[in-house]
């Protein structure tokens, strides 16, 4: 506790991969042990946890995230998404044309992906000024 009250870049930066390792750690042991409400449970508690350390770093003045490293971000993320989605369609085709349930219910989730996106697409281009 001592260490967060004399934070830096450094100190949260090893803070969130220590609390990442440890919520690592508590998923393999709960799914081993079958109890999936306690993946839930560490999962949300590290978020939580994550996010506080950010806020109170935030309010400290210290910069964690600067426009370079959020545009990489923000690029990564997109490609991660359009990749996932073209993976997850044509495997449901491919599933789909085998006579497969499970290529009905990949294709719903790319559905669902896409407009998930286009929603967002549309309220941040709104919102920035955009189309």
């Amino acid at each position: 506790m001592l260490k967060i009250l004399n934070m830096n870049e450094s100190t949260v930066k090893k803070l969130n991969v220590l609390i990442t390792a440890m919520v690592g750690v508590a998923i393999g042991l709960s799914i081993a042990q079958g109890n999936y409400l306690i993946t839930l449970i560490v999962v949300i508690a590290g978020l939580a946890t994550i996010r506080f350390i950010s806020n109170k770093a935030r309010t400290k003045g210290i910069v964690l995230e600067d426009e370079r490293l959020e545009l990489t971000t923000i690029k990564a993320s997109d490609k991660t998404f359009r990749v996932v989605t073209v993976v997850l369609v044509t495997f449901g085709f491919v599933l789909k044309a085998l006579n497969n349930v499970l290529g009905d219910t990949l294709l719903y989730i790319g559905c669902l992906m896409l407009i998930v996106y286009l929603v967002f697409y549309r309220y941040y281009a709104s919102k920035l000024g955009g189309v």
